[in-house]
């Protein structure tokens, strides 16, 4: 892409910010990721060249007046109200002329496998009483949506005894192996429906006899043996679960990333909830998998990462992240969506985090990549291989614009005193607009849920010794 094209892309992206949450205007963060000119009015003094982009977060990001807050509020001036208000209609009008040219641009982005289910609104109060309080109800609702895709009580006991089942079957076929976790599984961020990643430490180890072994002990259904990949791997699917297993032999890549995650978490409170909720959008868009062109797990935690250490409001510590995950899934995907100059910028989250200059990496559809730093390995980038970056970038401004479009719907109808709004009602819901809960991970879900409940699991011989090894913990 060349210079006048980035600065059409610049000149789109400050316009679609403009009275919108998020990002207010392109200030010295927004010139590193547009890789164009700030705005100067009221900016003189903190002005950055779009070159100088391998400094600290400390003098690459502007100050807290880039994000601002999801609500309205009143003002004293009326001016600036009258003001603000006439942004937020050119804004409404702009959206609802673009959303007819985005049909068929977006249409990929509808989730056939389940659309319409939206469990999470039964966590929300029973009424929202008017006026709406569009800040405190997007709020309940990312809260809810977070709370329902974390793990039940059933669903940790029985993956637990998924892997202890495995861990004890290949051990003792293979004295003197050693049988890890690594992945999501590893750092409490899988979702619902999440695989369980494993691997097998020890010599003499064999994909094809782990896959007799599993499949003989009636732990494996459905086995695929990929033995020719860059990483030899087996995929089944648990018997009694039907969660999803994969399985590889002597690397330590895996559980050392998982120790850096869990670091990274004990940094950044923020940094799983909303990576959960990352990793559910992209699977919802089919951009969870590096094998098919999307963003890996390590690659999309890398990424909240870093949006989180380069919030300015966060690194000053003015909010706490787990108090406005809405405002903040709102704003990451302005960043992602809008905002980052994938041609230019990459991202390290090594330390405080930072930006660097990086060479034009282009994918073989000649579209540029997102270039993450490894914070194990700078010489190994996390977003080589994602060769779908511009759809995920798609997708992220797919989701900014449906949800924001809804929030300024829902501001603009929002001084009803007189009525009750039930919990159920989708008409309230901004998060519908781009999430859904598919229909494979609900049945998933009641299918564990009954499993657990009817104790049938609790006659498989492991279950015993498995529920005693839980009591000696």
């Amino acid at each position: 892409m060349g210079r006048k094209s980035r600065k059409k892309q610049k000149t789109r992206a400050q316009r679609n910010s403009a009275g919108s949450p998020g990002w207010e205007s392109a200030t010295d963060r927004n010139d590193l990721m547009s890789g164009g000119e700030g705005s100067n009015s009221n900016r003189d003094s903190r002005q950055s060249s779009p070159g100088a982009v391998d400094r600290t977060d400390d003098q690459a990001i502007a100050n807290g007046d880039d994000f601002i807050s999801l609500s309205v509020g009143d003002d004293d001036d009326s001016k600036k109200n009258d003001s603000r208000q006439a942004k937020r209609r050119k804004e409404r009008e702009r959206m609802k002329e673009n959303r007819k040219r985005k049909r068929a641009y977006d249409s990929d982005s509808e989730d056939d496998d389940g659309i319409g289910a939206f469990p999470w609104l039964e966590w929300m109060p029973d009424t929202v009483p008017g006026p709406l309080n569009v800040d405190k109800l997007f709020d309940q609702e990312v809260q809810s949506i977070v709370r329902y895709l974390e793990p039940t009580k059933g669903e940790k006991l029985l993956r637990d005894f998924l892997v202890y089942r495995i861990k004890e079957t290949i051990e003792s076929a293979f004295p003197g192996s050693e049988v890890e976790v690594f992945g999501s599984f590893a750092t409490d961020m899988y979702l619902p429906n999440s695989d369980i990643d494993m691997v097998v430490q020890g010599s003499g180890v064999n994909l094809r006899l782990i896959a007799r072994r599993l499949e003989r002990a009636g732990i494996a259904d459905n086995m695929q043996m990929i033995l020719h990949a860059q990483v030899p791997v087996i995929k089944f699917e648990d018997s009694l679960t039907r969660i999803k297993v994969d399985i590889i032999t002597n690397s330590d890549s895996g559980i050392k990333a998982a120790e850096c995650i869990t670091s990274m978490m004990r940094k950044q409170p923020g940094l799983r909830p909303l990576t959960l909720l990352i990793k559910h959008y992209l699977m919802l868009k089919g951009l969870n998998e590096v094998f098919s062109g999307g963003m890996g797990g390590y690659a999309i935690v890398c990424m909240v990462m870093s949006f989180l250490q380069m919030h300015p409001k966060i690194s000053t510590g003015q909010i706490d992240p787990l108090k406005n995950l809405s405002t903040l899934l709102i704003e990451f995907f302005q960043l992602y969506g809008l905002l980052f100059n994938l041609e230019d910028v990459g991202i390290c989250v090594k330390g405080k985090g930072q930006y660097f200059e990086k060479r034009n990496i282009l994918s073989r559809q000649g579209r540029p990549l997102f270039t993450i730093r490894d914070p194990m390995n700078h010489d190994n980038d996390l977003g080589m291989k994602s060769y779908n970056a511009f759809s995920v970038v798609r997708q992220f401004r797919f989701a900014y614009s449906s949800m924001t479009f809804k929030i300024f719907d829902l501001e603009e109808n929002s001084h009803n005193h007189h009525r009750y709004y039930p919990r159920k009602d989708v008409s309230l819901s901004i998060l519908s607009k781009a999430f859904c809960i598919p229909t494979s991970m609900v049945e998933l879900r009641a299918q564990i849920d009954k499993l657990f409940k009817s104790r049938t699991w609790e006659q498989d011989p492991d279950a015993k010794p498995f529920l005693e090894s839980l009591q000696q913990e």
